[in-house]
Parts: C-alpha cells; structure tokens; sequence
C-alpha cells in the first residue's frame, strides 16, 4: 500500500501542476469560477527564512557536507516551488512526502523544469521540528522524514539546506480523486516502451490513457528500475500540463472542482494570479526534466535497518543549478 499511495501521489503533483498553469487564460475567468478560494492557505510557512550559511562546522557525512560550500541558488527571473504528493491519513499529521518535485519556471530561457527528488536520499535535517516531534527526530536520515516531523516548513528547509536554492513556496496535495482529475481534462498521451505497453496491455508508442491507466503506468515495476519508475511519474506530469494547456473551458472547471479543495499552498493567491495571467506565454516554454541523484552519484546504504541513498552533494547540486539556469 505504501508504494501504491507514493505513486499516487506522484500523479497527484502532476494534476497540482496543471491546474495551476491552465485552470483559465484569465484573472476574470479565475475570479468568475471562485477557483483561487477552493485552496488552503497555508499562512504559517511561507515567512522571512534566509538560506543557511557556515553550514561546514556541522558534523554530517562526508557527502553531505560536499555540497555545502556551493553559494545558494537565487535569481530573481527564476521562480522555484516545491510540490509535495504526501500520505497524510488525518488533519492530525503531517504524513509523508512520498512525492517530491521542484517546479523551476526560468522567464529568462523560456523554460519549465520539472526535478524530482527520491524520497530516500541521504540528507541533514535541520533540528527545528514540529512541538511534540523534538524525540523522533534524527538530524541525518531520508528526505521524506523531514515532511513526518515538521510538515512543509521542515522539508523545505531541508531542501533548501542540502541542495543549496531558495523556495519560491510549496503546493501540497494528497491522491484523492486524481483519476478523476486526470480524466477531466481527457486523459494524459504517454509513449509507451514495448515492455510498458505489454505490462499495460497495450501496443507500444503513443497512448492516450485514462486516469486508472495512468495510475498504473506510474505504479509500473519489476520492468526495469527505481530510476525509469520515477520517469515514468514525470512524464504522466509533463502530460498532464500539456493536455491542460491544450483543455477547453468547461475540462478546466471539472478539473479545479474536483482537486483544488484538496490542495494546500503558502503561495499567495495574488502571485498564483500572476502566474495565471501568465499562462499564454507559459504554453510556449519547452519542458524538460531532471531525476535527482543523477545517474552514477549515489550508493544504497541502510540506516537503522531503512533503505536510503547516500549521494554525491557537490555533483548533484552543482547539476540541479545548472539545470534550473540552462
């Protein structure tokens, strides 16, 4: 069940993604629908946090610490916003981020970058957890465990300490009703491999598939690798934004009725709003992706019996700003 719901929640980003670029192609439509109002507003998280700095004194592993000498990541035409698929089964608990992506638009290049980040990854974990959390926390361990002990707030921290960029803000969304979403805006076309389609039932190449098929596109395993699993997640969203940008009116307000009360963002609804206005000239930007560790950077290690990746900092992070730049 764990990697049914991570899946998921990857596609769920996907609808998250979608929604925000293409729900209208103006303020009056968006105004009119009521959409921006579906949404809650997290006004907690997003405050003055300024990057770590002088971070080279911390007693972390050797490959976390690689990273920390690169400046932080900031330009003001680049906008970075962390999208979060968790697990959360109650308003109680944060639940986990078994779904992690940085959403990079870059105005300068004309492009929307999409990394994702494996839950496992080795990482230090800054010592500010939720009330109540200070006895579960171990400052070096997953990435996802961060989100468990501290919500948004403590991830995107995390993120921001180990891989060295600044966070525009998050949009979180758990998987309920994704199918839905997903079929509302009339499916997702994905190019499927010979062992994909065959796994699907399906002939290879291109296939427009609906939101149980997505699903289980994304769930695909045992075909290959963690690695094209996690493409395979990327590319259901890298559709998803394409046949939003492409949906008519009435697919935009069956898509927002049936996700946006279910999302959550610190993200003011004034920049939303900017970005939404925006969206004819976002149709135009390529889209492109990037998988984080990087192929060849990273080992399996075990840390209290838990399967994590320890990763070469310096060359990961050195790859994700040169991504986010390009």
């Amino acid at each position: 069940m764990e990697r049914k719901n991570a899946h998921r929640a990857m596609v769920a980003i996907g609808l998250i993604l979608g929604i925000l670029l293409s729900v209208a192609s103006s303020a009056y439509a968006i105004v009119q629908f009521g959409f921006l109002n579906m949404i809650d507003y997290d006004s907690t998280v997003h405050e003055t946090r300024p990057i770590e700095t002088n971070l080279e004194e911390l007693e972390v592993d050797s490959s976390i610490k690689s990273g920390f000498s690169i400046p932080v990541y900031q330009n003001p035409k680049v906008k970075n916003y962390l999208l979060i698929g968790s697990d959360r089964r109650s308003e109680a608990e944060h639940g986990r981020s078994d779904a992690m992506m940085i959403l990079t638009i870059n105005s300068t290049t004309k492009k929307i970058h999409i990394t994702s980040l494996m839950r496992a990854i080795y990482v230090s974990i800054p010592n500010e957890p939720d009330p109540g959390m200070e006895s579960f926390l171990s400052p070096q361990y997953m990435l996802n465990a961060a989100h468990t002990w501290g919500g948004p707030r403590l991830l995107m921290r995390t993120i921001e300490r180990n891989f060295r960029l600044a966070l525009d803000g998050y949009f979180e969304m758990d998987f309920e009703g994704f199918e839905h979403a997903v079929d509302s805006i009339g499916g997702v076309v994905i190019d499927l491999s010979q062992a994909e389609a065959y796994a699907l039932g399906r002939n290879p190449g291109s296939n427009l598939l609906d939101g149980a098929t997505a699903l289980n596109y994304s769930r695909l395993r045992n075909i290959d690798s963690d690695f094209a699993r996690t493409g395979r997640q990327r590319n259901v969203i890298e559709s998803v934004l394409r046949q939003s940008f492409a949906a008519g009116a009435d697919q935009m307000v069956d898509l927002a009725q049936a996700v946006l009360p279910m999302m959550k963002t610190d993200v003011s609804s004034t920049e939303i709003m900017g970005h939404l206005v925006a969206l004819p000239y976002y149709a135009a930007y390529d889209i492109d992706q990037l998988m984080l560790p990087i192929e060849g950077t990273s080992e399996m290690i075990y840390v209290s019996g838990m399967e994590m990746y320890r990763i070469d900092f310096a060359e990961n992070v050195a790859a994700l700003h040169q991504f986010m730049n390009d």
